[in-house]
């Protein structure tokens, strides 16, 4: 599987320029190195009734006109060092650029965070949950456990992203996935239409430009001429992840803290307790502290799938 940095195009602000300039121009993005095709399908294609689902919800609860105050790079330094701190984890660094896709993203203990900002402060303490208190600590656990890195596949993938995108959203459990279900309609636009076709959909259902070329990039990367069908469609896990672990947590038998053995996928939990069971003596692993209530947890687990209408997805 392709490293997510190596799907980034190297020429990607000149290519936005000409494409916000024109009426007509589709971007052709540089690679750094050549892209497999196979990369882009890898996490298969996205599903129609996630699709409906996602236009409805966003339909349903329009972005709110009023725009509260972006988070700024000293507010991120801050969230970021208070909550290594509570942990009693090493500082992470912080890498700030145009250049990157996603809004945050972790790798090899470095927060990469897209300029400008786009998310609010309320947002910055779900990025906190998510990409410190869900992938962080899923990475550590692993490593403690000494498990092998996690083998990339949708499953393993739907699990990570699901468990990370729900914990988004425990403090705001009333707040509808708006972003989450964007970047769905963004991957399945894509792979039936060319770039500018996508975003024009997108700018339809009253999404910013801004936002609209963010989206149509993340499902457009890894292609060179983006006037062609296709994408990368990583961004399907998200919503489908979030579903289906929303019904495994909800479901009596099973317990949080089992999703925090390590980096391991929905199928891989009654044979990853058996084997944290075995251990001895047991590691320290890391939990965030919302779970330590599980009753208090599983309530907000449950509003949120309330809000985000999931019963309807649940076949």
């Amino acid at each position: 599987m392709t490293k997510l940095a190596q799907l980034t195009p190297t020429n990607l602000m000149e290519e936005k320029a000409k494409f916000l300039a024109s009426q007509a121009y589709e971007p052709q993005f540089k690679y750094a190195q050549p892209i497999d095709p196979k990369t882009l399908n890898f996490y298969g294609p996205p599903q129609k009734k996630f699709f409906d689902h996602a236009v409805n919800l966003i339909t349903q609860f329009p972005k709110s006109k009023i725009k509260p105050p972006r988070a700024t790079l000293e507010q991120i330094e801050v969230a970021v060092e208070t909550a290594c701190q509570a942990a009693n984890l090493p500082s992470l660094k912080l890498d700030f650029s145009h250049d990157h896709l996603s809004q945050v993203r972790l790798d090899n203990g470095t927060l990469f965070i897209r300029t400008p900002i786009q998310f609010t402060q309320a947002q910055l303490i779900g990025k906190i949950h998510h990409e410190i208190e869900t992938h962080y600590f899923r990475i550590l656990n692993n490593a403690a456990l000494g498990f092998e890195p996690a083998e990339e596949s949708y499953a393993f993938r739907s699990t990570e992203e699901g468990l990370a995108n729900l914990h988004s959203f425990l403090d705001q459990p009333n707040v509808p996935m708006y972003k989450t279900c964007l970047s769905y309609i963004g991957s399945y636009l894509t792979q039936q239409l060319g770039f500018r076709a996508a975003f024009l959909e997108m700018i339809k259902l009253e999404v910013s430009t801004e936002l609209s070329w963010s989206i149509i990039t993340r499902s457009k990367r890894g292609l060179t001429d983006t006037s062609q069908p296709g994408g990368f469609t990583k961004d399907r896990t998200y919503l489908e992840g979030s579903v289906a672990v929303w019904q495994w947590l909800l479901r009596p038998e099973n317990d949080i803290h089992d999703l925090y053995a390590g980096r391991i996928s929905l199928s891989e939990v009654n044979q990853t307790k058996k084997i944290v069971s075995e251990k001895n003596p047991a590691p320290k692993l890391y939990f965030p502290k919302i779970i330590a209530n599980p009753v208090e947890y599983l309530n907000i687990i449950r509003q949120i799938g309330l809000t985000n209408q999931f019963e309807k997805l649940v076949s």
